[in-house]
């Protein structure tokens, strides 16, 4: 307070308090500033009432005067302390989605073009070999695939309410389910399916027909997995080449008569070469143009075994004894190249690795005889890669 009343006083050219200029200087210049020179007015805390209290005399050390500001300095500090603005980045979101969708939409597939080879199916591959005659897909397709892939993740959750026929009941243990097409042509209905770790539905018998079309389609017309390829030795229009994409026998058909009039397959259509198959919502089927227009539904059919214990993967996913952390509908275990049994060493099932197990494999061994499976690594022989399994998960089990 004694500083900044001295900051107050008016001041001669030296820099001092004027009236003062006679203060006596000491040996070093620094002079004794008298206790006159201003007072403390301090405020009782019970009022506003003010005190006045005499300074101490201080050692006069030169005139106070404020510091030089850095003015660029300063104008850095005051913006480094405004709030950011998100404009930039929400314009740049914004743009980075609309040129997505602007590719999108340039996507036309020629009239055309080719029919996507079993192994590219096998392998999520939505490029066509050229020269079948049927309909090509552009590059962009690998683009717009991306895009559509972000759909997918709702598509799955409709898959969720799969159906199984069950071997019990005369099934073949596959799990079927329905999903919309949403405007998809025939193959960009491939990788659907393929994303969801299953395939187009293959209709091989009366009876499998049957529970598609009573426990699964409820009254929709469906994309399935047969088309009619054009490089095949038997292809002629409109029965010859026909196929599965599972590369199943093509052994039951069950064409629409259509009343006697232009009955199936007839290659009749205004949009081009009929060479897709569909599924009626009745059970009859329909050679159909590329972009099946009269489906509204995808018919998926989940059949693999990757562990080959007997037992379809996508109901041990759904029941929960095999993990799908991405969600893919293909157990950890098989992508991770990893056994998919938890103590797989437990041939005798009693939760522990230990002597029964080992005197079972041995009886096992090289083809003998036990009443357990003491094939653990699945390779249709007893031997020494089951033996390390077992003394590698000897004990109790997880």
């Amino acid at each position: 307070l004694a500083l900044a009343d001295l900051k107050r006083q008016p001041v001669d050219r030296e820099g001092r308090p004027e009236g003062f200029a006679n203060v006596a200087e000491g040996e070093h210049g620094v002079g004794r500033v008298p206790i006159a020179l201003g007072t403390v007015r301090t405020a009782h805390s019970t009022g506003k009432h003010m005190t006045r209290h005499p300074l101490p005399t201080i050692d006069w050390v030169g005139p106070l005067r404020a510091p030089a500001i850095d003015e660029a300095r300063a104008r850095r500090a005051a913006d480094a302390l405004r709030p950011r603005r998100p404009a930039r980045r929400v314009a740049a979101i914004l743009g980075l989605i609309s040129l997505t969708f602007c590719l999108v939409w340039l996507h036309d597939p020629a009239p055309n073009g080719s029919l996507p080879t079993r192994a590219a199916v096998a392998r999520g591959d939505q490029s066509p070999p050229i020269g079948s005659g049927v309909h090509e897909m552009r590059p962009m397709r690998s683009l717009m695939a991306g895009v559509v892939g972000v759909g997918m993740a709702a598509t799955g959750a409709a898959a969720q309410s799969a159906a199984q026929w069950r071997v019990e009941d005369g099934g073949n243990g596959h799990w079927y389910a329905k999903v919309p097409r949403e405007n998809r042509n025939w193959i960009d209905c491939v990788p659907v399916a393929a994303s969801l770790g299953g395939s187009l539905a293959t209709i091989t018998s009366a009876p499998e027909e049957l529970f598609a079309v009573t426990h699964v389609l409820g009254g929709e017309s469906a994309v399935i997995g047969g088309f009619q390829n054009r490089t095949s030795p038997s292809f002629s229009e409109p029965a010859g080449g026909w196929e599965w994409l599972t590369g199943e026998p093509w052994s039951y058909t069950n064409w629409a008569t259509n009343g006697g009039d232009h009955p199936e397959p007839n290659n009749w259509s205004i949009y081009g070469n009929e060479d897709w198959l569909t599924l009626y919502a009745g059970g009859t089927w329909n050679d159909g143009p590329f972009n099946v227009w009269w489906t509204s539904a995808v018919l998926i059919e989940w059949s693999a075994d990757c562990n080959n214990d007997g037992i379809v993967d996508y109901g041990q996913i759904s029941s929960g004894q095999l993990s799908d952390a991405n969600g893919n509908n293909i157990p950890d275990c098989c992508e991770q190249e990893t056994s998919c049994t938890p103590c797989p060493g437990d041939v005798t099932g009693n939760n522990t690795v230990d002597g029964i197990d080992l005197a079972a494999l041995l009886a096992a061994w090289g083809g003998g005889k036990s009443q357990f499976d003491c094939d653990v690594d699945n390779d249709g022989i007893v031997g020494g890669s089951d033996l390390a399994v077992v003394l590698a998960s000897w004990g109790t089990c997880p």
